[in-house]
């Protein structure tokens, strides 16, 4: 509960902070530098898009 004034509050960051994680968190030691350049590079880009289309949903 540091820095969450509230239970629920904590609660919403880390239920879409996990998803986020899960998204990035991948077995560096399961491929070369070059190939985890690559996945992070795609990832990154699908997250922008995600991002961007959820912003215009809400304006």
């Amino acid at each position: 509960m540091r820095r969450f004034k509230s239970l629920k509050q904590a609660q919403l960051f880390l239920s879409s902070f996990s998803n986020i994680y899960d998204h990035f968190n991948c077995a560096r030691y399961l491929c070369s530098a070059k190939s985890f350049r690559i996945l992070a590079e795609r990832r990154f880009k699908e997250l922008v898009a995600i991002t961007q289309v959820v912003s215009k949903i809400q304006n």
